[in-house]
Protein backbone atom coordinates (compact mmCIF):
# COMPACT_ATOMS: atom_id res chain seq x y z
CA UNK A 1 0.00 0.00 0.00
CA UNK A 2 1.29 3.44 -0.88
CA UNK A 3 2.23 5.97 1.78
CA UNK A 4 -0.49 8.43 0.71
CA UNK A 5 -3.17 5.73 0.91
CA UNK A 6 -2.01 4.78 4.40
CA UNK A 7 -2.18 8.41 5.47
CA UNK A 8 -5.76 8.83 4.24
CA UNK A 9 -6.78 5.52 5.85
CA UNK A 10 -5.28 6.61 9.20
CA UNK A 11 -7.11 9.94 9.06
CA UNK A 12 -10.38 8.10 8.37
CA UNK A 13 -10.07 5.90 11.45
CA UNK A 14 -9.00 8.83 13.65
CA UNK A 15 -12.19 10.62 12.61
CA UNK A 16 -14.13 7.44 13.39
CA UNK A 17 -12.63 7.30 16.90
CA UNK A 18 -13.56 10.97 17.47
CA UNK A 19 -17.17 10.22 16.50
CA UNK A 20 -17.23 7.31 18.97
CA UNK A 21 -15.96 9.56 21.78
CA UNK A 22 -18.58 12.20 20.93
CA UNK A 23 -21.26 9.49 21.13
CA UNK A 24 -19.91 8.42 24.51
CA UNK A 25 -20.13 11.97 25.88
CA UNK A 26 -23.59 12.48 24.41
CA UNK A 27 -25.15 9.37 25.91
CA UNK A 28 -23.12 9.64 29.19
CA UNK A 29 -22.87 5.89 29.64
CA UNK A 30 -19.52 4.12 29.74
CA UNK A 31 -21.12 0.72 29.34
CA UNK A 32 -22.68 1.89 26.09
CA UNK A 33 -19.47 0.67 24.51
CA UNK A 34 -20.36 -2.83 25.60
CA UNK A 35 -22.36 -3.05 22.41
CA UNK A 36 -22.33 -6.83 22.27
CA UNK A 37 -24.50 -7.01 25.43
CA UNK A 38 -26.74 -3.89 25.42
CA UNK A 39 -29.82 -5.63 26.83
CA UNK A 40 -27.84 -7.59 29.43
CA UNK A 41 -26.39 -4.41 30.89
CA UNK A 42 -29.84 -2.82 30.77
CA UNK A 43 -31.29 -5.75 32.70
CA UNK A 44 -28.51 -5.61 35.24
CA UNK A 45 -29.17 -1.93 35.84
CA UNK A 46 -32.93 -2.44 35.91
CA UNK A 47 -33.10 -5.16 38.52
CA UNK A 48 -31.59 -3.30 41.41
CA UNK A 49 -27.90 -3.75 40.72
CA UNK A 50 -25.74 -0.93 41.94
CA UNK A 51 -25.05 1.36 38.97
CA UNK A 52 -21.38 1.66 39.93
CA UNK A 53 -21.10 -2.11 40.01
CA UNK A 54 -22.76 -2.29 36.58
CA UNK A 55 -20.32 0.27 35.20
CA UNK A 56 -17.39 -1.62 36.74
CA UNK A 57 -18.54 -4.82 35.08
CA UNK A 58 -18.88 -2.97 31.78
CA UNK A 59 -15.37 -1.53 32.08
CA UNK A 60 -13.85 -4.88 33.06
CA UNK A 61 -15.46 -6.51 30.02
CA UNK A 62 -14.76 -3.60 27.65
CA UNK A 63 -11.05 -3.11 28.42
CA UNK A 64 -9.80 -6.53 27.27
CA UNK A 65 -12.30 -6.51 24.41
CA UNK A 66 -11.10 -3.15 23.07
CA UNK A 67 -7.49 -4.13 23.70
CA UNK A 68 -7.92 -7.16 21.47
CA UNK A 69 -9.70 -5.07 18.82
CA UNK A 70 -6.95 -2.44 18.71
CA UNK A 71 -4.28 -5.16 18.58
CA UNK A 72 -5.97 -6.42 15.45
CA UNK A 73 -6.40 -2.91 14.05
CA UNK A 74 -2.73 -1.93 14.47
CA UNK A 75 -1.34 -5.29 13.42
CA UNK A 76 1.30 -5.45 10.66
CA UNK A 77 -0.46 -8.37 9.04
CA UNK A 78 -2.96 -7.39 6.44
CA UNK A 79 -5.60 -10.01 7.33
CA UNK A 80 -5.58 -9.16 11.06
CA UNK A 81 -5.66 -5.41 10.32
CA UNK A 82 -8.63 -5.93 8.01
CA UNK A 83 -10.42 -7.97 10.72
CA UNK A 84 -9.85 -5.12 13.22
CA UNK A 85 -11.30 -2.58 10.78
CA UNK A 86 -14.38 -4.71 10.19
CA UNK A 87 -14.86 -5.26 13.96
CA UNK A 88 -14.68 -1.52 14.73
CA UNK A 89 -17.19 -0.73 11.99
CA UNK A 90 -19.54 -3.46 13.24
CA UNK A 91 -19.28 -2.24 16.86
CA UNK A 92 -20.03 1.34 15.75
CA UNK A 93 -23.16 0.13 13.96
CA UNK A 94 -24.24 -1.93 17.01
CA UNK A 95 -23.62 1.05 19.29
CA UNK A 96 -25.81 3.29 17.13
CA UNK A 97 -28.53 0.61 17.15
CA UNK A 98 -28.33 0.27 20.93
CA UNK A 99 -28.60 4.02 21.45
CA UNK A 100 -31.66 4.06 19.21
CA UNK A 101 -33.42 1.19 21.04
CA UNK A 102 -32.49 2.12 24.62
CA UNK A 103 -33.28 5.73 25.56
CA UNK A 104 -31.26 7.11 28.42
CA UNK A 105 -34.28 8.63 30.23
CA UNK A 106 -36.66 5.69 29.77
CA UNK A 107 -38.55 4.56 32.93
CA UNK A 108 -40.24 1.55 31.34
CA UNK A 109 -38.25 -1.37 29.97
CA UNK A 110 -38.69 -1.50 26.16
CA UNK A 111 -39.11 -5.32 26.17
CA UNK A 112 -40.90 -6.63 29.27
CA UNK A 113 -42.31 -3.31 30.51
CA UNK A 114 -41.49 -3.33 34.30
CA UNK A 115 -40.43 -0.11 36.01
CA UNK A 116 -36.74 0.56 35.91
CA UNK A 117 -34.73 1.36 39.00
CA UNK A 118 -35.00 5.17 38.78
CA UNK A 119 -35.63 7.89 41.37
CA UNK A 120 -38.20 10.69 41.00
CA UNK A 121 -39.13 14.05 42.53
CA UNK A 122 -42.11 16.33 41.80
CA UNK A 123 -41.63 20.07 41.21
CA UNK A 124 -43.99 21.76 43.73
CA UNK A 125 -44.55 24.76 41.44
CA UNK A 126 -45.21 23.20 38.05
CA UNK A 127 -45.90 19.57 38.93
CA UNK A 128 -43.10 18.48 36.57
CA UNK A 129 -41.46 15.13 37.38
CA UNK A 130 -37.67 14.99 37.57
CA UNK A 131 -35.80 11.68 37.18
CA UNK A 132 -32.47 10.76 38.80
CA UNK A 133 -30.21 7.72 38.59
CA UNK A 134 -29.68 7.77 42.37
CA UNK A 135 -31.49 9.01 45.48
CA UNK A 136 -30.22 12.56 45.11
CA UNK A 137 -31.71 15.89 46.22
CA UNK A 138 -33.34 18.32 43.77
CA UNK A 139 -33.12 22.14 43.86
CA UNK A 140 -36.03 22.32 46.30
CA UNK A 141 -34.24 20.05 48.80
CA UNK A 142 -36.47 17.04 48.13
CA UNK A 143 -34.76 13.64 48.15
CA UNK A 144 -35.59 11.44 45.17
CA UNK A 145 -37.64 8.33 45.94
CA UNK A 146 -38.28 5.21 43.94
CA UNK A 147 -40.61 6.06 41.06
CA UNK A 148 -44.12 4.71 41.63
CA UNK A 149 -46.26 3.42 38.73
CA UNK A 150 -48.42 6.56 38.97
CA UNK A 151 -45.37 8.81 38.61
CA UNK A 152 -44.01 6.66 35.81
CA UNK A 153 -47.37 6.88 33.97
CA UNK A 154 -47.54 10.62 34.53
CA UNK A 155 -43.97 11.08 33.37
CA UNK A 156 -44.42 9.01 30.22
CA UNK A 157 -47.71 10.77 29.50
CA UNK A 158 -46.05 14.15 29.89
CA UNK A 159 -43.29 13.13 27.46
CA UNK A 160 -45.85 11.93 24.94
CA UNK A 161 -48.29 14.87 25.01
CA UNK A 162 -46.15 17.75 26.14
CA UNK A 163 -45.97 20.78 23.83
CA UNK A 164 -45.07 23.30 26.54
CA UNK A 165 -44.10 23.21 30.18
CA UNK A 166 -47.80 22.72 31.10
CA UNK A 167 -48.25 19.61 28.92
CA UNK A 168 -51.44 20.97 27.34
CA UNK A 169 -53.46 18.47 25.25
CA UNK A 170 -56.34 18.85 22.80
CA UNK A 171 -60.03 18.15 23.31
CA UNK A 172 -59.94 15.36 20.73
CA UNK A 173 -57.26 13.55 22.73
CA UNK A 174 -59.30 13.96 25.95
CA UNK A 175 -62.46 12.64 24.25
CA UNK A 176 -60.60 9.52 23.12
CA UNK A 177 -60.25 8.50 26.80
CA UNK A 178 -59.44 10.42 30.00
CA UNK A 179 -59.47 7.57 32.59
CA UNK A 180 -56.41 5.32 33.09
CA UNK A 181 -57.23 1.63 32.58
CA UNK A 182 -54.41 0.69 34.97
CA UNK A 183 -55.20 2.92 37.97
CA UNK A 184 -58.79 4.00 37.26
CA UNK A 185 -57.90 7.62 37.90
CA UNK A 186 -58.21 10.61 35.63
CA UNK A 187 -55.44 11.02 33.09
CA UNK A 188 -56.03 14.71 32.36
CA UNK A 189 -56.75 17.90 34.30
CA UNK A 190 -58.18 21.26 33.30
CA UNK A 191 -58.49 24.92 34.15
CA UNK A 192 -60.19 27.98 32.64
CA UNK A 193 -58.53 31.12 31.32
CA UNK A 194 -59.99 34.64 31.86
CA UNK A 195 -61.91 34.42 28.57
CA UNK A 196 -63.69 31.26 29.71
CA UNK A 197 -61.80 28.86 27.45
CA UNK A 198 -61.06 25.45 28.98
CA UNK A 199 -57.48 24.11 28.72
CA UNK A 200 -56.61 20.47 29.30
CA UNK A 201 -53.33 19.22 30.77
CA UNK A 202 -51.71 15.83 31.11
CA UNK A 203 -50.78 16.11 34.81
CA UNK A 204 -51.91 17.85 37.97
CA UNK A 205 -50.34 21.07 39.16
CA UNK A 206 -50.96 24.77 39.12
CA UNK A 207 -53.00 26.58 36.52
CA UNK A 208 -51.12 29.28 34.59
CA UNK A 209 -53.98 31.72 35.34
CA UNK A 210 -54.06 30.93 39.04
CA UNK A 211 -55.25 28.10 41.23
CA UNK A 212 -54.69 24.40 40.89
CA UNK A 213 -55.64 22.16 38.00
CA UNK A 214 -58.91 20.28 38.54
CA UNK A 215 -59.70 16.70 37.69
CA UNK A 216 -61.53 16.39 34.42
CA UNK A 217 -65.12 15.08 34.30
CA UNK A 218 -67.50 13.98 31.57
CA UNK A 219 -69.70 17.05 32.08
CA UNK A 220 -66.76 19.36 31.41
CA UNK A 221 -65.90 17.45 28.26
CA UNK A 222 -69.55 17.56 27.07
CA UNK A 223 -69.91 21.29 27.72
CA UNK A 224 -66.62 22.00 26.04
CA UNK A 225 -67.69 19.93 23.05
CA UNK A 226 -71.01 21.85 22.81
CA UNK A 227 -69.17 25.12 23.13
CA UNK A 228 -66.72 24.00 20.48
CA UNK A 229 -69.60 22.94 18.22
CA UNK A 230 -71.28 26.32 18.68
CA UNK A 231 -68.01 28.02 17.97
CA UNK A 232 -67.49 25.87 14.90
CA UNK A 233 -71.07 26.61 13.82
CA UNK A 234 -70.43 30.29 14.33
CA UNK A 235 -67.21 29.99 12.35
CA UNK A 236 -69.08 28.09 9.65
CA UNK A 237 -71.78 30.77 9.51
CA UNK A 238 -69.14 33.48 9.35
CA UNK A 239 -67.40 31.53 6.65
CA UNK A 240 -70.67 31.10 4.73
CA UNK A 241 -71.40 34.79 5.19
CA UNK A 242 -67.96 35.66 3.86
CA UNK A 243 -68.44 33.18 1.04
CA UNK A 244 -71.85 34.66 0.18
CA UNK A 245 -70.38 38.14 0.32
CA UNK A 246 -67.56 36.99 -1.89
CA UNK A 247 -70.04 35.41 -4.32
CA UNK A 248 -72.11 38.60 -4.29
CA UNK A 249 -69.03 40.68 -5.00
CA UNK A 250 -68.02 38.24 -7.74
CA UNK A 251 -71.53 38.40 -9.21
CA UNK A 252 -71.49 42.19 -9.16
CA UNK A 253 -68.05 42.15 -10.74
CA UNK A 254 -69.25 39.82 -13.49
CA UNK A 255 -72.35 41.96 -14.09
CA UNK A 256 -70.15 45.03 -14.25
CA UNK A 257 -67.82 43.27 -16.69
CA UNK A 258 -70.81 42.21 -18.82
CA UNK A 259 -72.14 45.78 -18.80
CA UNK A 260 -68.71 47.14 -19.71
CA UNK A 261 -68.37 44.56 -22.45
CA UNK A 262 -71.83 45.45 -23.77
CA UNK A 263 -70.97 49.16 -23.69
CA UNK A 264 -67.70 48.46 -25.51
CA UNK A 265 -69.57 46.38 -28.10
CA UNK A 266 -72.09 49.18 -28.65
CA UNK A 267 -69.28 51.72 -28.93
CA UNK A 268 -67.49 49.43 -31.39
CA UNK A 269 -70.66 49.08 -33.47
CA UNK A 270 -71.18 52.84 -33.41
CA UNK A 271 -67.58 53.43 -34.50
CA UNK A 272 -67.97 50.76 -37.18
CA UNK A 273 -71.16 52.42 -38.46
CA UNK A 274 -69.42 55.80 -38.52
CA UNK A 275 -66.50 54.27 -40.40
CA UNK A 276 -68.89 52.64 -42.89
CA UNK A 277 -70.68 55.96 -43.41
CA UNK A 278 -67.33 57.71 -43.88
CA UNK A 279 -66.29 55.00 -46.35
CA UNK A 280 -69.53 55.51 -48.31
CA UNK A 281 -68.92 59.26 -48.38
CA UNK A 282 -65.36 58.73 -49.57
CA UNK A 283 -66.58 56.28 -52.21
CA UNK A 284 -69.17 58.76 -53.46
CA UNK A 285 -66.53 61.51 -53.52
CA UNK A 286 -64.18 59.26 -55.51
CA UNK A 287 -66.96 58.38 -57.96
CA UNK A 288 -67.84 62.06 -58.38
CA UNK A 289 -64.19 62.92 -58.89
CA UNK A 290 -63.84 60.12 -61.43
CA UNK A 291 -66.99 61.31 -63.26
CA UNK A 292 -65.62 64.85 -63.48
CA UNK A 293 -62.29 63.47 -64.64
CA UNK A 294 -63.98 61.37 -67.34
CA UNK A 295 -66.00 64.35 -68.52
CA UNK A 296 -62.85 66.48 -68.71
CA UNK A 297 -61.08 63.68 -70.52
CA UNK A 298 -63.95 63.35 -73.00
CA UNK A 299 -63.80 67.09 -73.63
CA UNK A 300 -60.04 66.87 -74.15
CA UNK A 301 -60.50 63.86 -76.45
CA UNK A 302 -63.07 65.81 -78.45
CA UNK A 303 -60.64 68.71 -78.76
CA UNK A 304 -57.87 66.31 -79.76
CA UNK A 305 -60.18 64.69 -82.31
CA UNK A 306 -60.95 68.11 -83.79
CA UNK A 307 -57.25 68.90 -83.93
CA UNK A 308 -56.61 65.53 -85.54
CA UNK A 309 -59.33 66.13 -88.09
CA UNK A 310 -57.85 69.54 -88.91
CA UNK A 311 -54.37 68.02 -89.24
CA UNK A 312 -55.73 65.18 -91.40
CA UNK A 313 -57.56 67.71 -93.52
CA UNK A 314 -54.38 69.75 -93.96
CA UNK A 315 -52.42 66.61 -94.82
CA UNK A 316 -55.07 65.56 -97.32
CA UNK A 317 -54.95 68.99 -98.88
CA UNK A 318 -51.16 68.82 -98.96
CA UNK A 319 -51.26 65.35 -100.51
CA UNK A 320 -53.79 66.56 -103.04
CA UNK A 321 -51.51 69.45 -103.92
CA UNK A 322 -48.53 67.11 -104.21
CA UNK A 323 -50.60 64.70 -106.30
CA UNK A 324 -51.68 67.53 -108.55
CA UNK A 325 -48.08 68.67 -108.77
CA UNK A 326 -46.96 65.14 -109.67
CA UNK A 327 -49.75 64.87 -112.23
CA UNK A 328 -48.61 68.14 -113.75
CA UNK A 329 -45.03 66.85 -113.78
CA UNK A 330 -46.15 63.62 -115.42
CA UNK A 331 -48.07 65.58 -117.99
CA UNK A 332 -44.99 67.69 -118.59
CA UNK A 333 -42.82 64.55 -118.92
CA UNK A 334 -45.36 62.99 -121.23
CA UNK A 335 -45.29 66.03 -123.45
CA UNK A 336 -41.49 65.98 -123.30
CA UNK A 337 -41.54 62.27 -124.16
CA UNK A 338 -43.76 62.98 -127.12
CA UNK A 339 -41.36 65.67 -128.29
CA UNK A 340 -38.26 63.48 -127.80
CA UNK A 341 -39.72 60.33 -129.35
CA UNK A 342 -41.19 62.07 -132.36
CA UNK A 343 -40.54 60.02 -135.46
CA UNK A 344 -39.79 56.75 -133.55
CA UNK A 345 -41.24 53.64 -135.10
CA UNK A 346 -43.57 52.25 -132.47
CA UNK A 347 -44.80 49.38 -134.61
CA UNK A 348 -41.34 47.85 -135.12
CA UNK A 349 -39.06 49.15 -132.39
CA UNK A 350 -36.49 46.42 -132.90
CA UNK A 351 -35.86 47.57 -136.53
CA UNK A 352 -35.40 51.15 -135.42
CA UNK A 353 -31.75 51.99 -134.92
CA UNK A 354 -32.45 55.62 -134.15
CA UNK A 355 -31.54 56.78 -130.68
CA UNK A 356 -33.57 59.35 -128.87
CA UNK A 357 -30.90 61.73 -127.68
CA UNK A 358 -31.48 64.20 -124.88
CA UNK A 359 -28.73 66.76 -124.53
CA UNK A 360 -27.83 68.06 -121.06
CA UNK A 361 -25.06 70.42 -120.05
CA UNK A 362 -22.06 68.58 -118.67
CA UNK A 363 -22.00 70.35 -115.31
CA UNK A 364 -25.37 69.29 -114.00
CA UNK A 365 -27.10 66.13 -112.78
CA UNK A 366 -29.19 64.02 -115.08
CA UNK A 367 -32.74 63.32 -113.82
CA UNK A 368 -35.25 61.52 -115.96
CA UNK A 369 -38.67 59.93 -115.43
CA UNK A 370 -39.68 56.88 -117.40
CA UNK A 371 -43.14 57.51 -118.83
CA UNK A 372 -45.84 54.95 -118.45
CA UNK A 373 -45.10 51.43 -117.16
CA UNK A 374 -41.62 49.92 -117.03
CA UNK A 375 -41.32 46.19 -117.49
CA UNK A 376 -38.36 43.96 -116.68
CA UNK A 377 -34.97 43.77 -118.44
CA UNK A 378 -34.10 47.43 -118.00
CA UNK A 379 -30.50 48.22 -118.96
CA UNK A 380 -28.34 51.22 -118.09
CA UNK A 381 -25.35 51.61 -120.38
CA UNK A 382 -22.53 53.99 -119.52
CA UNK A 383 -19.57 55.10 -121.56
CA UNK A 384 -17.00 57.57 -120.44
CA UNK A 385 -13.38 58.34 -120.01
CA UNK A 386 -11.14 56.06 -118.01
CA UNK A 387 -10.34 56.58 -114.32
CA UNK A 388 -13.49 58.52 -113.73
CA UNK A 389 -16.59 57.39 -111.80
CA UNK A 390 -20.25 58.17 -111.66
CA UNK A 391 -22.98 57.68 -108.98
CA UNK A 392 -26.43 56.48 -110.03
CA UNK A 393 -29.50 56.42 -107.76
CA UNK A 394 -32.67 54.62 -108.83
CA UNK A 395 -36.08 54.71 -107.13
CA UNK A 396 -39.41 53.41 -108.29
CA UNK A 397 -42.96 53.83 -107.14
CA UNK A 398 -43.15 50.43 -105.41
CA UNK A 399 -39.75 50.69 -103.73
CA UNK A 400 -38.50 47.50 -105.47
CA UNK A 401 -34.86 46.46 -105.27
CA UNK A 402 -32.50 46.19 -108.24
CA UNK A 403 -30.17 43.32 -109.15
CA UNK A 404 -27.22 45.01 -110.82
CA UNK A 405 -24.46 43.55 -112.94
CA UNK A 406 -21.34 45.37 -114.05
CA UNK A 407 -18.60 44.34 -116.44
CA UNK A 408 -15.50 43.42 -114.48
CA UNK A 409 -17.31 43.66 -111.12
CA UNK A 410 -19.12 41.18 -108.89
CA UNK A 411 -22.92 41.16 -108.89
CA UNK A 412 -24.47 43.25 -106.12
CA UNK A 413 -27.98 43.88 -104.86
CA UNK A 414 -28.97 47.34 -103.76
CA UNK A 415 -32.08 48.56 -102.00
CA UNK A 416 -34.01 51.66 -102.95
CA UNK A 417 -32.24 55.01 -102.67
CA UNK A 418 -28.85 53.28 -102.41
CA UNK A 419 -26.24 54.92 -104.66
CA UNK A 420 -24.72 52.68 -107.35
CA UNK A 421 -21.06 53.64 -107.55
CA UNK A 422 -18.78 52.22 -110.21
CA UNK A 423 -15.77 53.34 -112.26
CA UNK A 424 -14.13 52.71 -115.64
CA UNK A 425 -10.82 51.50 -114.28
CA UNK A 426 -11.16 48.12 -116.02
CA UNK A 427 -12.99 49.07 -119.19
CA UNK A 428 -14.16 52.27 -120.80
CA UNK A 429 -17.64 50.84 -121.22
CA UNK A 430 -19.76 49.71 -118.27
CA UNK A 431 -23.38 48.68 -118.23
CA UNK A 432 -25.82 47.75 -115.48
CA UNK A 433 -28.77 45.47 -115.84
CA UNK A 434 -31.79 45.61 -113.61
CA UNK A 435 -34.41 42.83 -113.57
CA UNK A 436 -37.43 44.13 -111.71
CA UNK A 437 -39.57 41.69 -109.75
CA UNK A 438 -42.79 43.50 -110.59
CA UNK A 439 -43.94 45.97 -113.21
CA UNK A 440 -43.61 49.47 -111.94
CA UNK A 441 -45.02 52.75 -113.05
CA UNK A 442 -43.20 56.06 -113.42
CA UNK A 443 -39.73 54.72 -112.67
CA UNK A 444 -37.34 57.52 -111.89
CA UNK A 445 -33.59 57.63 -112.54
CA UNK A 446 -31.10 60.15 -111.20
CA UNK A 447 -27.51 60.17 -112.41
CA UNK A 448 -25.48 62.17 -109.91
CA UNK A 449 -22.16 63.43 -111.23
CA UNK A 450 -21.22 65.29 -108.03
CA UNK A 451 -18.68 62.71 -106.90
CA UNK A 452 -17.19 62.77 -110.35
CA UNK A 453 -16.76 66.51 -110.27
CA UNK A 454 -15.31 66.47 -106.74
CA UNK A 455 -12.54 64.16 -107.94
CA UNK A 456 -11.23 66.80 -110.35
CA UNK A 457 -8.46 69.19 -109.38
CA UNK A 458 -9.56 72.72 -108.67
CA UNK A 459 -13.16 71.84 -109.43
CA UNK A 460 -12.52 72.18 -113.20
CA UNK A 461 -13.58 69.24 -115.32
CA UNK A 462 -11.54 67.91 -118.21
CA UNK A 463 -14.42 65.54 -119.00
CA UNK A 464 -15.08 65.83 -122.69
CA UNK A 465 -18.18 63.71 -122.72
CA UNK A 466 -20.28 61.07 -120.88
CA UNK A 467 -23.06 59.03 -122.37
CA UNK A 468 -25.77 57.15 -120.49
CA UNK A 469 -28.21 54.91 -122.28
CA UNK A 470 -31.41 53.64 -120.65
CA UNK A 471 -33.28 50.94 -122.49
CA UNK A 472 -36.22 48.72 -121.71
CA UNK A 473 -39.76 47.84 -122.52
CA UNK A 474 -42.89 49.59 -121.58
CA UNK A 475 -46.19 48.12 -120.49
CA UNK A 476 -47.09 47.23 -124.09
CA UNK A 477 -43.82 45.32 -124.50
CA UNK A 478 -42.44 48.00 -126.83
CA UNK A 479 -38.73 48.49 -126.78
CA UNK A 480 -37.63 51.96 -125.70
CA UNK A 481 -34.18 53.44 -125.47
CA UNK A 482 -32.93 56.82 -124.23
CA UNK A 483 -29.44 58.18 -124.38
CA UNK A 484 -28.14 61.04 -122.30
CA UNK A 485 -24.93 62.84 -123.36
Amino acid sequence: MKRTAKLFLGLFFVALAILILISLVKYASIFGFLMVYPYVVSKISGFGMNPYLAQAIGIVVAVPLWYAIFRLFFSWKKDRRLAGMITIAAFFALHSLAMFLIQGDSLVHPIDGPAMAKFCTVNPLTGEIQVFEQALYDKFGQQAQRCSPELIEKYEKGKQFATTKNYEVTLERVESGFVSPATGKALFFYCTDPEGTVHFYASSGYCPWGGELQVITGEIVRKEREKLQKKNEQIRLEKEKKQNLKLKIEKERRERLVAEKKAKEEARKRVSAEKSLEAERNKFARQEKRRVHLENRKAEDAKAELRKERVAKKRAEKKAKEKAKKAAQLEKDRKHYEIVTAGWNKNNPAASKTRNVVAYPVFRNIEWNWPGFLSSNCRLYFRGEEKHGVSVTYTDATMNAWVLKSKGESPAQYKQRTPIVFSWKLAPEVYLEANLKHHTQNARFMIDLTSYYKGLKGGNSNLRWIEVTISGKDANDHYMEYTFQ
